[in-house]
């Protein structure tokens, strides 16, 4: 079946959605952490990660998805990346960890990891109807399906829906759908389905997305702002192959800013990938 060969290859493509030549830099081990911009005490994004002098985050609404971002709870300060299998990370580019339980499963990859803090954003603040990812194929899988019993069948050449499962909105079932996603989207299925934004509009829970088989994508956690020239910096996460928490990423480039990012010219240079500036995406 055409539509089966595309799934099997899709799941293929997913195991190696974030390997990619610019991935492993040579020399990266163990990267330094500004210690100035970081409270320790901190266990929040924003009571963690300090602004630079002269910086203030942007203005955000309450139930907005860049409040959501902020708060979102980090592990202890100097805690490793756990890989799914319960192993730590070798490669060690992160500032923090975002308390966000990983199944072990190798699915929740980069891309993943970006529909994951969406998604986490929408049920929390229960707007279940919005929770909807499209496969590289770009047939659309709606939450709201999942939730109220349907599962996915192949009849012919086709993926549909049918009754299998009492309705059931709990956090368990949702992240059972999330793991459906992760298996059929990826980056350039993110790239179809999100629109491009001017990196001078950059604003927390963005995306940088290299669309390709594989693929790569990194996620703006938050955005602050110079006080008196308006000059935006940004801060980044990831996930990564195998499947790992989602980290936050330093920037190797910087010193005194580390690990906020300025906006730059032609290249945005994170630890283990590299985009263009007009690789930036946003949520419709």
């Amino acid at each position: 079946m055409k539509i089966k060969l595309l799934f099997i290859i899709l799941i293929s493509v997913s195991a190696i959605s974030c390997k990619n030549k610019l991935l492993i830099k040579a020399g990266i081990t163990k990267a330094p952490i500004n210690e100035a911009l970081i409270d320790t005490s901190g266990t929040t994004l924003q009571t963690r990660i300090k602004c630079p002098e002269g910086y203030s985050r942007t203005v955000a609404e309450s139930n907005s998805f860049a409040t959501f971002l902020r708060n979102l709870k980090l592990k202890p300060h100097g805690t490793d990346v756990q890989i799914y299998n319960g192993k730590a990370k070798q490669v060690m580019v992160h500032c923090g960890v975002i308390d966000m339980p990983i199944r072990n499963k190798d699915l929740q990859q980069c891309a993943d990891s970006g529909i994951r803090l969406y998604a986490e954003y929408l049920y929390a603040t229960k707007q279940y109807d919005k929770i909807r990812f499209n496969f590289t194929n770009g047939q659309s899988c709606a939450y709201v399906k999942y939730a109220e019993g349907f599962r996915m069948r192949f009849e012919g050449e086709k993926a549909v829906w049918y009754p299998s499962k009492l309705k059931d909105y709990g956090y368990d079932t949702f992240l059972d759908y999330l793991d459906l996603v992760y298996m059929y989207a990826g980056s350039f299925s993110l790239s179809e389905e999100l629109i491009k934004r001017p990196i001078q509009e950059i604003a927390p829970g963005d995306l940088f997305i290299y669309p390709g088989f594989p693929g790569h994508v990194v996620i703006v956690l938050d955005v602050c702002q110079n006080n008196t020239t308006g000059e935006k910096l940004f801060l980044t996460a990831q996930g990564f192959t195998p499947a790992q928490e989602i980290e936050v990423l330093v920037n190797l480039e910087a010193k005194h800013q580390n690990p906020w990012y300025t906006i730059p010219e032609a290249n945005v240079i994170t630890p283990q990938f590299d985009f263009t500036v007009d690789q930036l995406y946003r949520w419709k």
